[in-house]
């Protein structure tokens, strides 16, 4: 199995050819974008699902820009803001 951070450089690569602009400038972008999302996940106990999380928070900022309906904002680093959307009402 890879080590973390060639898998996020997996993810990265996946994501800047799934967004088709064979720009090397954006294609640094979206690594970066990749790098910053995993940070947020550095001491998570489980690491197995980082690169799905990865995927997931640059796909949906990619998708932003686009004008999609994902935010383009930089997610929260705090966990429970991070959780806060699948914890039940108060």
């Amino acid at each position: 199995m890879p080590h973390l951070p060639e898998r996020i450089g997996e993810v990265a690569a996946k994501l800047a050819v799934r967004e088709g602009r064979n720009d090397t400038a954006r294609d640094t972008e979206i690594m970066g974008w990749c790098r910053e999302a995993a940070m947020q996940f550095a001491d998570a106990p489980i690491q197995a699902y980082v690169p799905l999380l990865v995927e997931r928070i640059v796909g949906d900022r990619i998708r932003g820009e686009r004008g999609g309906t994902a935010s383009a904002a930089p997610v929260a680093t705090d966990r429970s803001a991070r959780l806060q959307p699948y914890l039940p009402p108060s």
